[in-house]
């Protein structure tokens, strides 16, 4: 088989940019003709994807918390997961209002959850015509807690993962003090990156990419304020 001029030599510049992305030999054969299966990958099933979270999100968007919950997403995304703009949505998955636990006086806004653990829940708390923000951040069993109160952590166990130590904050303000205190966002981060490490989630296709959208703007408003979180290294 005779392979066309794919370089095109007369184009100035450099030729090559493309051979990162798509095998020269590919290139080669598609300009042959043989541009049949059509490789469209994972495209669809992220679009699919996206349309079925677009009605959990928009319900969220119209709750009044919403934006304190995107700003708690946005704090433990930037402390507690390495590179989250490539691992998102395959190693971890960020969900709205999902239907997990849920009873007539609490129910869940958001959660993060790496591999196959929530590691992040943000609830509302329903009772007397009112709501209060709560919920609870999982860290490594070994964390040292000396700073907190007895009364707001646990140690509970996931399955195979095992033990985690579990801490509870009853309003934004708490879960910013908890990524705040270097021993704390320290066990949060070994937690996460210890499930990083063990496979992407099987929960891949309950990510709300628009959720995510708006977290990720987040955190690019704050890099611009303070490009340093202030936490362990």
């Amino acid at each position: 088989m005779s392979l066309r001029n794919i370089d095109l030599v007369s184009l100035p510049l450099r030729s090559d940019a493309l051979d990162v992305l798509v095998d020269r030999q590919e290139q080669a054969e598609w300009l042959d003709g043989r541009t049949e299966p059509c490789v469209i990958g994972d495209r669809a099933a992220s679009a699919g994807r996206r349309r079925r979270a677009r009605s959990g999100y928009e319900r969220l968007r119209r709750q009044d918390a919403f934006d304190d919950v995107v700003a708690m997403l946005a704090c433990y995304v930037r402390r507690c997961l390495p590179w989250p703009h490539v691992t998102e949505g395959r190693f971890w998955v960020m969900t709205a209002l999902p239907s997990t636990g849920r009873r007539p006086d609490w129910r869940r806004l958001a959660a993060i959850s790496v591999n196959n653990v929530e590691t992040l829940v943000i609830g509302e708390a329903l009772g007397d015509g009112r709501s209060r923000i709560e919920g609870f951040i999982n860290v490594a069993a070994d964390t040292d807690v000396a700073v907190l109160d007895p009364g707001v952590h646990q140690e509970v166990s996931y399955g195979p993962v095992g033990a985690v130590r579990q801490i509870f904050t009853d309003t934004p303000d708490e879960l910013a003090a908890v990524l705040a205190a270097p021993e704390l966002a320290g066990g949060a981060a070994r937690l996460a990156m210890g499930l990083l490490r063990k496979g992407p989630s099987m929960f891949a296709r309950f990510h709300n990419d628009h959720l995510a959208d708006d977290v990720f703007c987040s955190i690019a408003e704050q890099l611009e304020e303070s490009p340093d979180p202030g936490v362990h290294r």
